[in-house]
């Protein structure tokens, strides 16, 4: 695991089409280093307590079939040296499943199995144990989001209890690190999510890695300051809440999670966002030695037919 993690987030599969051999092949030479597979358009791989157990198993199917398709692509590529992150399943937000949220353990595990064993047939034990880097948990922040989970207990949380059950399995079973790209507070619950996402980075070792996404790119001038924070939290490696105070009370020794940035961009960087990318830019250059980071660029098909956004995105990461 590295500090100086320079990633993108790569989308391929269902929804979005395999990302394929020449498409790889432009990142070769970069200084992206780290790709974090979304296997399919999340609306439609997620888990839904309500739709039953047949549907996670098709969930699970889908994404095996959408990493099958995509690991050819990656082994003949020129970028076969390049690390992955495997995304796990997301989690629909509705109040059955949070519920119900523990009875998922049963499909994460299975899902990890099949995608060990796909890629080890794919690419060989080798390559399983050294380019496959770890899993991925996409979905982006803790729920229920009109709660704050305990900072002296946060696994009386259902959510939370998961993620630490899967956190043992992906590092004694998989041997891999454990990943997470939540997002800074905004909107109603924005304490909420800010003071949840903070315990998990401060007082456990269920991540290996938390990039944080700031939001301003996306939500505009209220949330400026989310950057400031954000870097505030890469910089100290600890996740610090609006008044600039240490989530949670402080961070514990035993916390595992190296804190970065998910940087945000779009076709829109130089044209009605430019000024939030350049803020970002020119809040977080600083620290792309010191802390991991990866960026967000919409699908990867749009991302390579825009050679500026590309070309901004790899000088960032020259150091």
């Amino acid at each position: 695991m590295s500090k100086g993690m320079r990633g993108i987030h790569l989308y391929t599969g269902k929804g979005y089409g395999t990302v394929t051999t020449e498409m790889l092949n432009d990142f070769d030479g970069t200084n992206i280093h780290d790709f974090v597979v979304h296997l399919g358009n999340m609306d439609r791989v997620f888990f839904d307590y309500r739709k039953g157990k047949s549907d996670r198993k098709a969930v699970i199917d889908q994404m095996i079939d959408d990493l099958a398709d995509f690991l050819p692509e990656y082994k003949a590529s020129d970028v076969d040296h390049k690390d992955l992150y495997i995304s796990l399943p997301a989690l629909s937000n509705d109040i059955t499943t949070i519920k119900n949220i523990d009875d998922f353990y049963s499909d994460y595990r299975s899902y990890m199995r099949q995608v060990e064993d796909t890629c080890i047939e794919i690419l060989g034990e080798k390559e399983w144990k050294f380019r496959i880097e770890g899993f991925y948990f996409r979905t982006e922040t803790i729920f229920p989001i009109d709660q704050k989970i305990s900072s002296t207990n946060p696994t009386s949380n259902k959510m939370v209890k998961l993620l630490n059950d899967i956190a043992y399995r992906v590092r004694n079973t998989h041997k891999k690190e454990f990943m997470w790209a939540p997002y800074y507070g905004f909107g109603t619950y924005a304490e909420n999510i800010t003071h949840n996402l903070g315990v998990i980075a401060n007082r456990t070792d269920i991540f290996d890695i938390i990039c944080i996404q700031p939001q301003y790119y996306f939500q505009g001038d209220p949330y400026q300051e989310n950057v400031d924070k954000v870097f505030d939290s890469a910089n100290r490696q600890k996740v610090y809440d609006l008044d600039g105070d240490v989530v949670g009370g402080g961070r514990k020794t035993s916390a595992t999670a190296l804190i970065g940035v998910t940087m945000e961009g779009d076709d829109n960087y130089r044209k009605s966002r430019s000024d939030r990318f350049d803020y970002y830019v020119d809040t977080f250059s600083g620290i792309v030695k010191e802390a991991p980071m990866v960026f967000y660029a919409g699908s990867t098909h749009n991302l390579l037919n825009n050679n500026s956004l590309f070309d901004a995105i790899n000088n960032f990461y020259e150091v």
